[in-house]
């Protein structure tokens, strides 16, 4: 497709009516990253810790890359914020690292992910685009489902008439019943994931795309729980290696980084090009 990395097939569960239903579909992005989109969509939300109430934006996020240990942070003089490793399995003389240099190095890593206005309106109309082919493809694989759920609920009341005829055994009625009534509810459940994942995933990729294209004012304006939910939804592994903070990035924004490093986006999208595949 575009720029968003592309992820052929799909195969995972949807809860309905609380039970769990298969489904599958060709997908913009994981559904890992779909729920951490979703978790900035419904209001930063993050996972719970016991230190949850701290005022620390990076508290519990960062190991020291010699011990593997925690870093931790506290206040000096009741202003200044730091992070030390906790030494939990022996001291190794870790160094005190003011928040502030932590933070001027993960803001430089989402400086280096924002995508330039022009990338960011060609790639949305290659979403929208790519959103309108399958909201077609959809429509046309509803009316199809439609026609086999009516043609099993026919089946379905013939059978009950044939019943009540005495036309048909009472084993052969049953049997018969359940048979369609199964097809049926299958039918009728992928009607369901066909008719609702589609848009769900489409509104989760453009809010991706907004997050990456604003994403330097996003991380210096937000508290301390949205800083953390962006770091988790952009960052893996962060390790503190001396002064230094080092991490692996999530797709897609590692290729948004490398698109950004290597001037790739420099390549303007016209009438005979196709978004990067």
């Amino acid at each position: 497709m575009d720029l968003i990395l592309k992820n052929p097939f799909y195969y995972g569960e949807m809860k309905v009516k609380d039970k769990l239903y298969a489904h599958k579909y060709d997908t913009i992005i994981t559904r890992e990253l779909f729920e951490e989109v979703k978790a900035t969509i419904d209001g930063y939300k993050v996972e719970k810790r016991r230190w949850g109430g701290l005022p620390y934006s990076l508290r519990g996020l960062i190991r020291c890359a010699e011990c593997g240990c925690r870093i931790t942070f506290e206040k000096k003089k009741k202003m200044y914020i730091y992070g030390h490793c906790t030494q939990s399995k022996g001291k190794h003389g870790a160094s005190y690292i003011p928040e502030a240099s932590l933070i001027d190095q993960l803001a430089g890593f989402f400086k280096s992910i924002q995508i330039p206005e022009y990338a960011y309106e060609d790639v949305s109309v290659a979403l929208k685009s790519s959103h309108e082919d399958k909201k077609r493809l959809r429509e046309d694989t509803l009316l199809t489902l439609d026609i086999e759920i009516e043609k099993y609920q026919k089946r379905i009341e013939k059978v009950y008439e044939n019943y009540l005829d005495e036309e048909i055994p009472e084993l052969l009625y049953k049997k018969k019943m359940e048979e369609y009534k199964k097809a049926q509810k299958s039918l009728q459940n992928k009607r369901i994931n066909i008719e609702q994942i589609e848009d769900e995933y489409y509104n989760s990729s453009s809010h991706l795309l907004k997050v990456s294209r604003n994403a330097p004012d996003l991380f210096i304006k937000a508290n301390n729980e949205q800083k953390r939910a962006l770091i988790n939804l952009m960052l893996s592994n962060l390790e503190l290696d001396g002064d230094q903070l080092r991490w692996q990035t999530k797709k897609p924004f590692d290729t948004m980084a490398f698109c950004n490093e290597n001037a790739i986006w420099l390549r303007r999208l016209d009438s005979n090009q196709r978004p990067f595949d």
